[in-house]
């Protein structure tokens, strides 16, 4: 018992050792903070916040990790020692459960059972997650414990009595509940093992009684957060379409990562250019730990190979059903037949599950138990009476483990667990802009501004919004973990959006005191990498520009932002006081009754009702969207063109949709959804149309979902480089590099056009030079050098008639490198004959019964020059301007002092 407190104490000293004195950013940072508030609110299902909706699992944090911190706060243990004290048991139960079930097994000898112990505490998916998400670990801690029970009853052989039986089966349930409820999907995993054991172990009478209390006793056991669950399934809105994706969750699930335990799609993610979970990715992609983690999962395989392995039924069974879990949705460069079923089906029904990285214990018990009985079992082929040079091997591969095991875990005690960000505790601004909102909002609605991905600030990154956990009233934001419904969802980025312009209005105003928000929490402190124009100058400009937002209150003595002297392109952080608090004039209650006579029917998205206030069309009418209410008679009637055909990137904000897709283009994502949609929306979607041309499409573009923020803008879809206007271009976003990069135009019938006229971009800022492409048509290919300019120039065409016409990059001057651009820009193709243009056709539907259109609200078809200047890299735009096709230009710049003229864009016409 000494040797296993001294064990448990190297274990906690990882968690200690993780940014002392501040707290991490660990599932739910209210759990440190504000766990009472938490709790009361889990209490009940609604959660007022976002404008109502169902919490997703917070009954789960009932029990064990709320009373867990509940008791740290009433003892006044700091918020930090609470975490890592939470870190620790995970940890220790971890261990000291994998110790208990090899010796209850007979696998290995004590030393050998403590390296098992050690592997598995010290696991990649627990040094990848600890710091982030202790919840999935805590699961995989309590399997241990819940095979526990099952298996000594099952060794009583005939001695099992009915008593003894209910007793494990009780002993067992205890363990799933101290699972918890948080992650309903990480539960069902542990239970799988437990269900592989009963199926597998010797003894069928024996099985069945066991089965037969367990079962009742894992529902009761689970009961309390199920219940709940299944009502937030009925009633509640599925955040799952819009999180991840069966593409992204089987990405880097391969057999060497699954059997390392490296599947986890988080831990290959980078972000601005860092990675998201550093120790994780660190683990995942580096030499020397993909080796170590190699060595530990190879130990163990050979363990589980060799006959004589008490329990290897089970142990293979389970193994094996591991690697087909987490392993067979993964598509190799030799392909997958099953990819697109599996993909459908994982999306589907099986969504819940789609985070195949939850299954990993199937694999990683078997694999430190097999590591357990190999330690000791190794023997030399050849006979010796030397006991030393006997004993050698074992000591060898004994060492080889241990060595292995500290190798991979040292690092992680030197940097830590849990990402960058940590912080000692809230500044007291939020905690007194929190108090004053409490006050003075009562029932009212809050709305944070601008939006953000997550809880990200200059002072730290607790990941969860600060008003999360310290506001007692209603409040609002654009983010990604919470999803009120996915109307509210779009209205509140289309504010955001908004505001980010700099572009406010009275029409703003009037819809947000319509909404009920009665203040607009201005927060000048979020992190500057994770704005994307939204910064504070453009936010408040909004709402300088909009009559109705009154200041009333700020906090924070020390402005937030940049002192030194801006330059007009690359700098606009310009500085504010952290926390500005703005009245909303004339908000309306939280409910409120209004006659049916003056409903208006408003077809497209529930963004067109900034449009509609902003041209003073919207007042105070009720609004019926699409097809609801159906019985209701519309006294007036608006088609617009605001619900667009198009995919978005769910894991961003601002920067997370594409261009307007056409009727026919295929809606490719790696998405699960395409869109923020309800399903009785698709017969509303707008769609855009092409005219004089069939269809133009590209290898890549800038527009696209997957291009990097730096990127991004949906002005640069392939169509710019034939819409007749050089001052928009089609540029690709490929990863690598421009050339094999193509843009193809599909013609309306076969042209013969002999030579062509294009232009291609000069910028460093976009890329190298082109100096050749390959022409290529249904005649032939022809490969033309291309003079290093931004003017039109002619190329070679294929002699003979062609329905399509292709341009492939061959060539450019020099390979991209630091301060050039990695893409490629085509301006204008100009093709003899042949004049392009795009429109996006509104849908032409209405209910029986309801008025003739009233008005019709369209965005521009023609862009404004006003609205942007030429710099000496590129051009750069308002966000607030169009096209002209309609969509927005991209920038990578920003402007650094207001521009009266954008302010006169409105973005819609009314005809």
């Amino acid at each position: 018992w000494l040797i296993l407190a001294g064990c448990c104490l190297v274990l906690a000293a990882l968690a200690f050792v993780s940014h002392p004195g501040n707290l991490i950013a660990d599932t739910k940072i209210d759990m440190a903070v504000n766990p009472a508030g938490f709790l009361d609110r889990a209490l009940q299902m609604w959660d007022p916040a976002q404008f109502g909706f169902l919490q997703d699992q917070a009954v789960g944090y009932l029990f064990p990790i709320g009373p867990f911190f509940l008791l740290c706060k009433a003892i006044a243990v700091p918020g930090w020692i609470a975490q890592r004290l939470w870190i620790s048991a995970i940890l220790a139960a971890a261990f000291l459960g994998v110790v208990r079930l090899a010796a209850r097994l007979g696998i290995g000898t004590p030393g050998s059972q403590l390296v098992a112990g050690f592997a598995y505490a010290l696991a990649p998916n627990a040094l990848s997650e600890l710091g982030s998400l202790s919840s999935e670990i805590l699961p995989i801690a309590m399997l241990p414990w819940i095979l526990l029970p099952l298996v000594a009853a099952m060794q009583r052989g005939r001695d099992l009595t009915v008593g003894r039986c209910v007793r494990a089966a009780a002993q067992s349930a205890v363990a799933v509940a101290l699972c918890s409820g948080i992650n309903a999907a990480s539960v069902f995993a542990v239970l799988v093992p437990a269900v592989v054991y009963l199926l597998t172990a010797n003894g069928r009478s024996r099985r069945l009684l066991i089965a037969c209390c367990w079962i009742p006793f894992v529902l009761l056991a689970t009961l309390w957060w199920l219940v709940p669950l299944l009502l937030e399934d009925s009633y509640g809105v599925s955040i799952l379409p819009f999180t991840e994706s069966a593409a992204t969750t089987t990405s880097v699930t391969s057999l060497s990562n699954a059997l390392r335990g490296t599947e986890n799609w988080i831990a290959y993610l980078v972000v601005n250019g860092q990675p998201w979970w550093p120790v994780a990715f660190r683990i995942a992609t580096g030499t020397l730990p993909t080796i170590l983690t190699a060595v530990i999962a190879g130990l163990g395989l050979a363990g589980l190979a060799r006959r004589g392995l008490p329990e290897r039924r089970f142990l293979l069974w389970l193994a094996l059903a591991g690697v087909f879990v987490i392993s067979t949705g993964y598509v190799s460069g030799l392909a997958n037949p099953l990819a697109g079923v599996l993909d459908h089906v994982i999306n589907g029904p099986l969504a819940p599950f789609r985070n195949v990285r939850k299954f990993d214990p199937m694999i990683r018990l078997p694999v430190v138990l097999g590591l357990a009985y190999l330690l000791p079992s190794i023997r030399p082929r050849f006979a010796t009476e030397q006991g030393a040079l006997q004993a050698l091997p074992r000591r060898a591969a004994s060492a080889l483990a241990g060595v292995a095991i500290v190798a991979l875990a040292l690092p992680v005690y030197a940097s830590g667990l849990s990402t960058p960000g940590s912080f000692s505790r809230f500044p007291a601004y939020w905690v007194s802009a929190a108090s004053w909102l409490n006050r003075h909002a009562g029932n009212a609605a809050v709305l944070a501004v601008p939006g953000a991905r997550f809880g990200q600030y200059t002072w730290g990154s607790p990941m969860d919004d600060v008003l999360e956990a310290l506001s007692t009233g209603d409040w609002a934001s654009s983010q990604l973990s919470v999803i009120g419904s996915v109307g509210n969802a779009r209205l509140l980025e289309t504010i955001d959006q908004q505001m980010a312009a700099g572009a406010g209005s009275a029409g703003l105003t009037q819809l947000l005191a319509r909404m009920g928000i009665k203040y607009v929490l201005v927060q000048s402190d979020l992190i500057r990498s994770d704005l994307y124009g939204a910064w504070p100058a453009r936010v408040l400009q909004a709402i300088s520009q909009s009559p109705g937002l009154v200041k009333v209150a700020q906090f924070g003595s020390a402005d937030v932002g940049s002192t030194s002297p801006d330059d007009a392109i690359s700098s606009f952080d310009t500085p504010y006081p952290p926390l500005e608090i703005y009245k909303v004039t004339d908000a309306q209650p939280v409910a409120s009754v209004q006659p049916t006579a003056d409903a208006m029917r408003v077809y497209g998205a529930p963004e067109a009702l900034l449009t509609l206030a902003d041209t003073g069309l919207l007042k105070s009418r009720p609004v019926l969207l699409n097809g609801d209410g159906r019985t209701v008679h519309a006294a007036s009637t608006v088609v617009t063109d605001s619900l667009r055909r198009r995919v978005r990137n769910f894991g961003e904000i601002r920067n997370d949709y594409s261009a307007t897709l056409t009727a026919r283009q295929s809606a490719s994502t790696f998405e699960a959804a395409e869109d923020y949609l309800e399903p009785s929306w698709v017969r509303y979607l707008a769609v855009a149309q092409y005219h004089g041309i069939a269809n133009v499409t590209a290898s890549s573009s800038a527009a696209d979902i997957d291009a990097t923020p730096a990127q991004f803008g949906t002005g640069r879809l392939p169509f710019a480089a034939v819409d007749g206007n050089l001052a928009t271009m089609w540029e690709s976003a490929s990863i690598d590099g421009p050339v094999g990069q193509w843009i193809k135009i599909d013609y309306l019938r076969p042209e013969d056009p002999g030579d062509i006229r294009v232009a291609f971009a000069d910028s460093k800022a976009i890329g190298p030079p082109v100096t050749g492409v390959l022409v290529s048509t249904a005649a032939g290919q022809v490969t033309d050098h291309v003079v290093i300019t931004g003017r039109y120039q002619r190329l070679r065409v294929p002699a003979g008639p062609s329905p399509w016409l292709k341009i492939e990059i061959t060539s450019v001057y020099l390979p991209p490198s630091p301060g050039v651009g990695g893409q490629v820009g085509i301006a204008e193709i100009e093709v003899p004959g042949v004049s392009a243009s795009r429109s996006i056709v509104a849908p032409d539907v209405r209910l029986p019964g309801d008025a003739d259109p009233t008005a019709v609200v369209l965005a521009k078809a023609e862009p404004q020059p006003s609205g942007c200047m030429l710099t000496s890299l590129r051009w750069v735009c308002s966000p607030a301007l169009e096209t002209s096709s309609e969509e927005q230009y991209g920038f990578d710049h920003m402007f650094s002092v207001a521009r009266p003229e954008l302010a006169s864009l409105s973005g819609t016409a009314v005809l």
